[in-house]
């Protein structure tokens, strides 16, 4: 298949304050990860499993939270790819699902 245009995320960048200790930050793509949650199989009312993207910061250690809508769509598709692929590396390793 013929690429017409590939999307390029690497000059994203995203300013976020720490809640903690109140630092002003700029996180690149390298700075943010996925963490994938499972499904909610509550039979009072379910919710399908999700992802959410965090960032760590520089001066206090403190996860961030960054809103899935200033990700980009392919940073957060190869994120995501990266957040289940280590998790299958995971589970594989301790015997788990």
């Amino acid at each position: 298949m013929k690429v017409l245009k590939k999307v390029d995320y690497s000059d994203w960048r995203h300013r976020i304050k720490c809640g903690r200790c109140t630092s002003e930050l700029e996180a690149d793509p390298a700075d943010v990860r996925a963490q994938h949650h499972e499904a909610d199989n509550d039979p009072r009312g379910s919710s399908p499993a999700y992802f959410t993207f965090h960032c760590t910061c520089a001066v206090c250690s403190n996860e961030l939270t960054i809103a899935k809508d200033d990700v980009p769509a392919a940073m957060q598709h190869f994120l995501q790819e990266k957040a289940l692929n280590r998790r299958s590396s995971y589970s594989s390793d301790w015997g788990g699902k």
